[in-house]
């Protein structure tokens, strides 16, 4: 079933990126010069995500109910992010390669809620995935889709338009 409304963990996610937003986390200064990572902007506030699955990410732990993959590689996104390393900038496709290779692969039959985040829609790359996404969906996981725009905005993606 699909819904118009972003999970309770889409939410979470959301309001920490724009908590970091408003404290400026991801541009540049003389405490972060590029040395940025998503785990400190996700796990720096009081919300308790820690147990979830992120990639990328420094520490790999266990295969966690929850898991959050992150895309960004717009030329825009590289520009407003610059306290970001620069292993933190993935594209879309790569990330999605990842998923599978996490929810179908070493965490399949644990990660049941999974949160796909990227700052470009591309549907050439999305588009051929679609049939293990569907796959992913079909086999119990909740699947959710969600653009991050170059000031914070988040908005969840409605996956028909891919089909």
């Amino acid at each position: 079933m699909r819904t118009n409304q972003m999970s309770e963990l889409a939410s979470i996610v959301s309001r920490q990126f724009q908590a970091a937003f408003g404290e400026r986390m991801f541009e540049r200064n003389n405490d972060r010069r590029g040395s940025g990572t998503f785990e400190e902007v996700l796990f720096s506030s009081g919300h308790s995500i820690s147990s979830i699955n992120l990639y990328p990410c420094d520490n790999v732990g266990n295969c966690a109910h929850e898991a959050v993959f992150i895309s960004f590689s717009s030329e825009l996104s590289r520009r407003n992010f610059t306290a970001l390393r620069r292993d933190q900038f993935i594209s879309l496709d790569r990330i999605i390669q990842k998923m599978v290779q996490q929810v179908l692969g070493n965490c399949a039959g644990i990660n049941k809620h999974v949160l796909l985040i990227t700052d470009h829609l591309d549907t050439e790359v999305l588009n051929p995935w679609m049939p293990v996404i569907n796959q992913m969906i079909n086999n119990g996981i909740k699947f959710e889709l969600v653009y991050l725009n170059a000031s914070g905005q988040m908005s969840l993606v409605d996956l028909i338009m891919f089909a």
